[in-house]
């Protein structure tokens, strides 16, 4: 239940990220060396990521993000608006977002008919956003409970982003058929999906200007052949 319930807040913030036309980006956490190293470039496979999967880079930035952490006075704690064992780092190439991961990761957009985008699916460096953009969480104790991969493509003026949720660890259950979903505001509209491969979650949502029903609901159609496509 917790799994699921991080997934779904995940998702939320994500649709909230998504259906505005600007973007932002967390501080990155450069990575320290110290950590124990873990066999770069490794392929996922069968249902789950195993932490001696992930890389040296993830241990060592979230051990540095421990430590300024803990070497803050009890005022600048309470004042401070920053999560411990929170992690973000922009990438521009699949390749580098890949090598801070330590395996490879299912991205069937990022070689595909779609141009390439920020990982909010605005034009690429629009507002100085990296095209892919992880977020990690891990615990003082140095175990990672979660990632995150953001990236981002468009269709002509129709953005695409696609969040790639990983539990270390932990296989991802059967969660069923996912049913397309649809959502709109004053200045957009959005079609999104769950899909889950392996030990991966992907939520994938498509968005337009307000009125784009037709055209939003297109793209869709068009990105969600490249997931079944792993599935079989």
């Amino acid at each position: 239940m917790k799994r699921f319930l991080l997934v779904a807040i995940s998702l939320f913030f994500l649709a909230a990220l998504s259906g505005c036309k600007g973007s932002t980006s967390c501080p990155p956490a450069d990575p320290t060396p110290g950590a124990e190293s873990s066999s770069s470039g490794e392929e996922n496979s069968g249902d789950m990521i195993t932490s001696d999967m992930l890389s040296q880079s993830i241990y060592a930035a979230l051990q540095a993000d421990w430590d300024v952490w803990d070497a803050k006075e009890d005022m600048e704690k309470a004042l401070s608006s920053h999560m411990p064992g929170h992690i973000y780092k922009g990438f521009d190439t699949w390749a580098e977002c890949e090598e801070f991961l330590g395996f490879e990761l299912f991205n069937p957009l990022e070689n595909s008919e779609f141009e390439k985008g920020s990982y909010v699916g605005m034009q690429e460096a629009f507002n100085g956003a990296s095209r892919f953009y992880v977020s990690v969480s891990g615990t003082k104790e140095g175990e990672v409970e979660w990632i995150m991969v953001d990236s981002g493509y468009r269709d002509g003026d129709i953005r695409i982003t696609v969040n790639a949720h990983i539990y270390p660890d932990a296989p991802q259950k059967d969660i069923g058929e996912q049913m397309i979903t649809e959502d709109s505001g004053e200045r957009y509209v959005a079609t999104s999906k769950t899909v889950v491969l392996g030990p991966v979650v992907y939520g994938i949502r498509v968005i337009g200007d307000a009125g784009e029903w037709d055209a939003v609901r297109s793209t869709l159609k068009k990105v969600l052949p490249y997931f079944e496509e792993k599935e079989q």
